[in-house]
């Protein structure tokens, strides 16, 4: 039943063109804003809407927000991030590039064999590369997200995906 009535939701938002990770965000902001109760609203919607928001907060609490947030950055539909606070923006930004480098990081360790002796050579070369080669990559993964998001967006109606490959 839960597999259904999630692939529904992925079809209702992204019609199983792209992932939907990074509209689900953006899909509570706007719930949360449009159950704001006015005060036109009758009695029993003003209590509708309020139970309505209490419960989506209960359910965001529960959620993975962090990668959320990350998901919505990522996808060039969204990256400018309008529903989240500016303070958080700054916060999102700073995380995605600390990934990246933790990623770096990961890529450039050497996978070899346990029994496998490191050479005197492979090691003289460890030695002598210095700290300003890894300054260099901190700063080209930093400019790097800086173009990413000085980039303009792009439609709603675009396939992120392609817009990635």
């Amino acid at each position: 039943m839960g597999f259904i009535f999630c692939r529904y939701v992925t079809e209702l938002l992204g019609e199983e063109k792209y992932v939907s990770c990074s509209v689900v965000l953006r899909a509570l902001c706007h719930l949360s804003r449009v159950m704001e109760s006015s005060d036109d609203d009758p009695a029993y919607v003003v209590k509708f809407k309020s139970m309505f928001r209490i419960d989506l907060e209960i359910r965001k609490e529960n959620a993975n927000i962090a990668h959320l947030k990350i998901a919505t950055a990522l996808d060039p539909r969204f990256k400018d991030l309008k529903c989240i606070s500016r303070v958080e923006r700054g916060e999102v930004w700073v995380s995605i590039t600390n990934l990246l480098k933790e990623q770096r990081v990961i890529a450039d360790e050497p996978v070899e064999a346990a029994t496998s002796k490191p050479s005197k050579r492979k090691f003289a070369l460890l030695v002598a590369s210095s700290e300003s080669d890894s300054e260099q990559e901190e700063d080209s993964i930093e400019n790097g997200v800086r173009r990413y998001k000085a980039e303009s967006t792009i439609s709603t109606e675009a396939c992120p995906l392609q817009w990635w490959s």
